[in-house]
């Protein structure tokens, strides 16, 4: 079925004044945050347009994009005149090892609306990323967070604009949501939506803050339907349940979604498969208070640590080299950590039996 280099292919030739923003353009604009412009010399409010030539034209292209389908959509773009008029104001891209932070983001000027889109990256390759994602489930806010709503605060004011759209893809999907609901009220009155595509939730003291109840009904999710990373933590808003192409946790890919037309094509719920991890993660997660969370996330992640990989690609590629640091490391690990993956371990286990018999009477959100 058609995804969004489809799409662009068959409206690119539709301006953004002929034809307004929608869901597949959001999805579009979430994935064009991920790619490398941390490779290439940004120039002041250089058009986005020569920003993916120049990223296209590096002799390892192929190599250094995050995602099979990067190449093919930078390369769609361009021969479209649908995001012509975008410039770059800002992009910045923090690692963070100490900190355990990962963060990108990439604004862009709609010249002729005047509305600034800010963008934020999900999780890259690197094994830093995934640990900060894990870090959701026993702290809030992240560092990572809170930079979000300082980038949000900050770009709204480099320009007099008439609107802001917010977007991000899976963890960048969460900050886009987080950064949109603790700007200051004058920032976050010019948000006109907040796309958020497949992104994680929150713990529920943040889906209660008033800045999230101000922005929820702005919110617009997505997710597939067996969305795993999506339906982690607590949601307020409601979701959208979209077709993928793809099995399992490999529909949290964006260039798997079909669409039709301006739009994704919609499902009633979610499939039993992603109820059932869903189910079991969150009796999982509540089955363990803070501490043990943090306990079971830092343990795992000094094991992997030890592999001296920097990013899964590294694992995956050198994985002889890699085990056997992973399994000293394992072995190597102080009891109260081996005591609490094994209870955690245990915990899930449980979980996911109770879940069997329970998720098919479960009912939909």
């Amino acid at each position: 079925m058609a995804n969004i280099i489809d799409y662009l292919s068959w409206r690119g030739d539709l301006s953004l004044s002929n034809d307004p923003i929608n869901e597949i353009d959001g999805a579009i604009l979430a994935r064009l945050a991920y790619m490398r412009y941390e490779k290439i010399n940004i120039k002041k409010n250089e058009s986005l347009y020569s920003a993916l030539k120049t990223i296209l034209s590096l002799p390892n292209i192929e190599n250094i994009q995050l995602i099979e389908g990067d190449s093919s959509l930078m390369k769609t773009i361009i021969g479209t005149k649908r995001f012509s008029s975008f410039v770059i104001i800002n992009y910045t891209n923090e690692i963070d090892e100490k900190t355990q932070t990962q963060f990108s983001a990439i604004t862009l000027l709609e010249k002729e609306s005047k509305t600034l889109f800010v963008l934020f990256r999900g999780t890259d390759n690197t094994l830093v990323g995934w640990k900060e994602d894990f870090n959701m489930a026993f702290s809030t806010p992240l560092i990572g967070q809170i930079k979000a709503v300082d980038y949000l605060t900050k770009m709204s004011s480099t320009i007099e604009n008439n609107s802001i759209i917010v977007s991000g893809h899976s963890k960048g999907g969460n900050l886009a949501v987080f950064a949109s609901s603790f700007v200051d009220k004058k920032v976050q009155d010019k948000i006109e939506v907040v796309f958020n595509f497949d992104g994680p939730g929150f713990d529920e003291r943040t889906i209660k803050e008033k800045g999230y109840e101000a922005i929820c009904s702005r919110i617009k999710t997505f997710v597939p339907q067996s969305s795993v990373v999506g339906m982690l933590l607590e949601h307020e808003e409601k979701y959208t349940v979209v077709h993928s192409e793809n099995i399992s946790i490999m529909q949290h890919d964006i260039y798997s979604w079909s669409l039709l037309a301006n739009h994704f094509i919609h499902l009633d719920t979610v499939d039993n498969s992603s109820r059932f991890i869903d189910y079991t993660l969150k009796t999982w997660l509540k089955s363990m208070d803070e501490d043990e969370r943090e306990k079971l996330i830092d343990g795992v992640y000094s094991v992997m640590v030890e592999s001296n990989a920097k990013t899964l690609k590294e694992l995956k590629e050198n994985w002889l080299k890699s085990s056997k640091g992973i399994i000293k490391a394992t072995i190597n690990l102080d009891s109260e950590t081996k005591k609490a993956v094994s209870s955690a371990l245990s915990s899930l286990l449980k979980s996911s039996k109770f879940a069997l018999t329970t998720i098919v009477d479960k009912p939909k959100k």
